[in-house]
C-alpha cells in the first residue's frame, strides 16, 4: 500500500474502521515509512485535543435552562417554586447517579467494546499470535510509545496474540487472551495520555481500580505504573480484576 492510499485510510485506521487485511496493510506501512507515521500521529494528537475540549465546554442544556429561566419566571413566588423543584430533581438524580456510578459506561468503555466486539466477530485478529507474555513484550518493543512489562498469563488464561492500536486515537496495545474459556481483552495505555479520557482519570481520583459496565461486558481499569490497564470481557467483575493484576504484575 503507497502514502497516497495510507492517508486516505487514516482516519479510518485511527478510528479501528477498517478491515482487518487493510488495517494490517496500513500498520505494515507505517513502520517503515516515518512520513505517513507522523501525519498519523498528528491526526491523533489533534484528534485528542479536541476531545478534551469539547469534554471541558460548558453543557448546551445549562445555558439553555438559564435562559428559559429567566424569560419565563418573572414572579418571585414562580421563581421559588422553580428553583426548589429543580433543586429537588438534581437532588434525586444526584443521587440515582451515585447508586449507579460503579456501573456506568464511561468514554474508554465505549471505545474498548467496539474493538472487542469487532475481535469477536473476527474481524480485528490479533496481529501476532503469542502464548507467553515474553513474546507480547517482544512485539509491542517499538510499535507503542511506551515500554511495555508485563506479568505471568493469568491463571486459567489462554493467551491468543496482541496487536497495536488506537482507542479514540490514543495509541494502545491490545492483547487478548481466553480467561475460563471466555474471550477478554486487555488494552494498555500511557497514563500520560489519559487527556483523551475525562472521565477514566476522575474515576481513578476516586477509586483504583475502578468497574463499569458496557452491554453485556464487564470492564475494568486500574494503575499499573506509568500505564493504565483496562479489561473487557463477560466475566465477573472479581474474576476479571483478579485476572488483570496477574497480567500487569511484573514484579
Amino acid at each position: 500500500m503507497n502514502c497516497s492510499r495510507v492517508r486516505k485510510f487514516l482516519t479510518l485506521y485511527l478510528d479501528s474502521e477498517l478491515s482487518a487485511e487493510a488495517s494490517f496493510e496500513v500498520s505494515r506501512h507505517l513502520e517503515t515509512c516515518a512520513d505517513c507515521r507522523a501525519r498519523m500521529e498528528g491526526e491523533a494528537r489533534f484528534e485528542a485535543a479536541a476531545n478534551r475540549a469539547l469534554s471541558a465546554s460548558e453543557p448546551e442544556w445549562t445555558r439553555a435552562w438559564e435562559r428559559a429561566a429567566s424569560r419565563t419566571f418573572t414572579n418571585r413566588r414562580r421563581r421559588f417554586i422553580a428553583v426548589a423543584a429543580a433543586a429537588s430533581i438534581l437532588a434525586i438524580a444526584a443521587g440515582v447517579a451515585v447508586l449507579l456510578a460503579p456501573h456506568r459506561e464511561i468514554d474508554i468503555s465505549r471505545a474498548m467494546t467496539a474493538n472487542h466486539r469487532r475481535y469477536l466477530a473476527g474481524d480485528l485478529p490479533p496481529a501476532v499470535e503469542a502464548s507467553s507474555t515474553a513474546e507480547i513484550e517482544r512485539y509491542f518493543a517499538g510499535r507503542l510509545p511506551f515500554a511495555v512489562t508485563l506479568g505471568k498469563a493469568p491463571s486459567g488464561a489462554a493467551l491468543m496474540g496482541a496487536r497495536s492500536c488506537y482507542l479514540d486515537r490514543t495509541p494502545c496495545g491490545h492483547i487478548v487472551a481466553h480467561v475460563d474459556g471466555v474471550p477478554v481483552s486487555f488494552f494498555l495505555i500511557e497514563t500520560s495520555q489519559l487527556g483523551a479520557f475525562p472521565e477514566v482519570s476522575s474515576r481513578l481520583a476516586e477509586a483504583d481500580p475502578f468497574h463499569c459496565e458496557s452491554g453485556p461486558f464487564r470492564v475494568l481499569v486500574c494503575r499499573s505504573g506509568d500505564r493504565v490497564l483496562c479489561a473487557i470481557g463477560e466475566l465477573s467483575h472479581e474474576r476479571l480484576e483478579t485476572a488483570t493484576r496477574e497480567l500487569c504484575d511484573s514484579r
